[in-house]
């Protein structure tokens, strides 16, 4: 039955039915979001076809103090002004029945299918003698940079992620987003953890600690440099991530080291939080640092929407005229995904997409592939 709304007593309680209808929406976009964002296989993001969990290291560098009196491996939200720690975190991944195959190149560093289901969890009562002497621990950088090396060798495909995550996330969730990219690529992951701080409302905050992480991070690489040719490293650049990702090539280009095994494999450039016109003036400079160079972008990222308001247009979320110069630029491939929605604010990496077009096969899919609009810009659709 219809009801007036003229009375101040139903006035209220349309205003408290209304506040409960927006709690009750944002708690199921937080609800989603976590699930998705640990189950975060398929090309949707489709959790449909996880069927077991694999146990991989993740590598990482961080400027987040260690909580002394935790139980276990554990950074706070608080910024390590002029200190790095390194360590490995040893996480269960959930994973399908694919990725589970064939991992015996990985197994020699660490990587291992667990016994148990999605809905039970994995269990740890049982781990192989020659995987027993893989445990989550801090590292020196030495002894940091030594594994990474032994895990580029070992991997079949001599390759590495280096991943820059993006804003407003805790050190437990950057640790989960990168197994699940190593898990996509099948590759062994290095996390550059910089103190960013949740939530969302703290998105100022964040710029100014990127700004503070800037050094440390550039520090970081040139030890790394000394040890690890950019040919075998896969640089993602995540949202507010982008941005080291960005000024880093540029240091880069600005040093001439721009040549052979100086270029990096390949580069993501994925739900970028970069200017788009800035970008585009000095990406004939940067080009030269890759071998390989991808950019995503969607029209449906709401997160890049509200960061572009108060500045300009955002890399992965340009507009049409800034996107069709990016297309008219050569050195890469811009993919639109804006008729998918990954994430609940359409600001998740599109793992399985990136994953795919670092090993060429997104053409052989059944389901999904890459249409030319123009030049080196694709759409990626349904068959």
């Amino acid at each position: 039955m219809f009801v007036p709304i003229n009375s101040a007593g139903n006035k209220s309680s349309w205003t408290l039915f209304a506040a409960l209808v927006v709690v009750v929406i944002f708690l199921c976009i937080e609800t989603n979001a976590a699930f998705a964002y640990d189950y975060a296989e398929g090309p949707l993001g489709t959790t449909q076809i996880h069927q077991a969990w694999v146990r991989i290291p993740i590598y990482f560098v961080t400027d987040r103090k260690l909580d002394e009196n935790a139980n276990g491996l554990k950074f706070t939200n608080v910024r390590n002004e002029n200190t790095l720690s390194y360590g490995v975190e040893y996480l269960p991944v959930p994973a399908s029945k694919s990725a589970c195959q064939s991992l015996d190149d990985l197994r020699s560093i660490g990587w291992y299918k667990m016994l148990g289901n999605l809905e039970f969890g994995p269990s740890s009562l049982f781990i192989p003698d020659d995987l027993s002497k893989f445990k989550t621990t801090t590292l020196s950088k030495t002894e940091l940079i030594q594994q990474v090396k032994q895990q580029v060798d070992s991997c079949a495909q001599h390759e590495i992620i280096l991943l820059l995550h993006g804003c407003c996330v805790n050190h437990t969730d950057t640790v989960k987003r990168a197994g699940n990219l190593a898990i996509q690529f099948r590759r062994p992951i290095l996390v550059y953890d910089w103190c960013a701080l949740p939530p969302i409302g703290q998105y100022v905050r964040n710029e100014a600690l990127y700004e503070q992480a800037k050094d440390n991070f550039f520090d970081f690489m040139d030890a790394l440099d000394g040890t690890i040719h950019h040919n075998s490293v896969i640089m993602v650049g995540h949202s507010m991530g982008a941005r080291f990702l960005d000024d880093y090539l540029q240091k880069m280009a600005d040093l001439k080291r721009v040549a052979g095994d100086e270029q990096f494999n390949d580069v993501f450039w994925a739900q970028a939080d970069v200017d788009a016109e800035s970008f585009i003036h000095h990406q004939p400079k940067i080009a030269k640092t890759w071998q390989h160079c991808h950019i995503s972008t969607s029209n449906k990222d709401t997160a890049l929407q509200m960061s572009g308001i108060p500045r300009y247009p955002r890399l992965s979320n340009p507009g049409m005229l800034l996107l069709n110069n990016l297309a008219k630029l050569g050195r890469e491939n811009i993919v639109d995904t804006s008729h998918f929605k990954f994430g609940p604010a359409g600001h998740d990496m599109p793992m399985w997409l990136m994953a795919s077009m670092h090993a060429g096969e997104i053409g052989h899919d059944d389901e999904f592939f890459l249409k030319r609009r123009t030049g080196n810009l694709f759409d990626f659709i349904r068959k």
